[in-house]
């Protein structure tokens, strides 16, 4: 776990416009040593950040960079008793927040630039290079029993949309039950919630969101169904503003949902749903179940037609069937 250095912002700053600047130089504008700046490079070498170097001109970026400013994420934040943590690299959002002590917010956030440990559902892992997509996770405060957030990850999947559509893209963005969200058949996020503990009739829960924005490769090459905002665009995009939008969207939902429950969200779920009028496979613990996707019931569980008879199912991993 590794906080943000100020130094390493604004050398990432100075080398955003893809234009060279030298050691020397950049070592004077922040009144240290080049051995500092030398250092720092190699940091972000070891990111994954492909930086060239020439003797006479010194340093720059073969890609646009800007990395989460947390003033600038924090002053835009509309919530109150809400707390913010960055990290330049952790292991886990996730993680980081289920091991937090409850203090006297009712939102925790946490972002990183990288996660060496990112996970998903199903303790799969979630590919988190440096300063390309968004990694972050809320912690909040329900006052209500842990029986009542059943849906949690589906309300979260349509913040997700939500953000997405504000950004003037596509209209193209569906949710997976429970917790992916695609864009023309491949996977652009996921979501992953944790109940993290109970107290005086009340439960806190912790959201995982990965959100690949710029990231136009992935480190494991089989991965075949995945896209980005970059892919679909080509445009490059500030993090700062979609974190902005997500966190302002994902408080405002959840708000919502603590009030009025999953039935508010059924009609917008119902529109964005990547399943409808799909035959399907759930793998379900050790189990694989086929069948005709029927929606979901009032608490977000996965309704299946098998044999003209509907079964209820609590959790799993849905993937369309293929074509026989």
């Amino acid at each position: 776990m590794k906080k943000f250095t100020e130094n390493l912002l604004k050398v990432v700053n100075m080398l955003s416009d893809e234009k060279y600047m030298s050691g020397a130089e950049m070592a004077k504008h922040l009144g240290i040593s080049r051995t500092a700046i030398w250092k720092i490079i190699k940091v972000l070498i070891s990111y994954g950040i492909d930086i060239t170097s020439d003797n006479k001109l010194g340093y720059k970026t073969t890609q646009k960079l800007i990395l989460l400013d947390r003033d600038v994420i924090g002053r835009n934040t509309n919530y109150n008793l809400t707390k913010l943590d960055i990290f330049e690299s952790i292991n886990s959002t996730n993680e980081f927040l289920k091991g937090t002590r409850h203090q006297d917010y009712q939102n925790h956030i946490c972002l990183a630039e990288h996660q060496s440990s990112g996970n998903a559902r199903l303790k799969r892992s979630w590919d988190s290079p440096f300063g390309q997509n968004l990694y972050l996770s809320i912690k909040h405060y329900f006052k209500k029993d842990i029986s009542f957030i059943s849906g949690l990850s589906l309300i979260t999947g349509l913040s997700v949309i939500r953000t997405l559509s504000q950004l003037n893209i596509s209209n193209k963005f569906k949710i997976k039950w429970p917790n992916d969200i695609y864009c023309e058949d491949k996977k652009i996020a996921g979501i992953l919630t944790e109940v993290v503990g109970e107290s005086y009739g009340g439960c806190m829960a912790v959201i995982g969101i990965g959100l690949n924005v710029n990231m136009t490769e992935l480190s494991n090459k089989n991965v075949i169904n995945w896209t980005s905002l970059k892919k679909i665009t080509g445009k490059h995009f500030d993090r700062n503003e979609i974190c902005i939008s997500l966190i302002n969207n994902i408080i405002k939902d959840i708000e919502k949902f603590s009030i009025l429950g999953l039935e508010y969200f059924l009609s917008d779920w119902n529109n964005h749903d990547y399943l409808t009028n799909k035959k399907i496979v759930v793998k379900n613990n050790e189990q694989t179940i086929e069948g005709e996707y029927k929606g979901i019931d009032a608490q977000g569980n996965l309704l299946l037609k098998i044999d003209n008879k509907i079964i209820t199912l609590y959790s799993g991993d849905a993937s369309i069937a293929s074509i026989k």
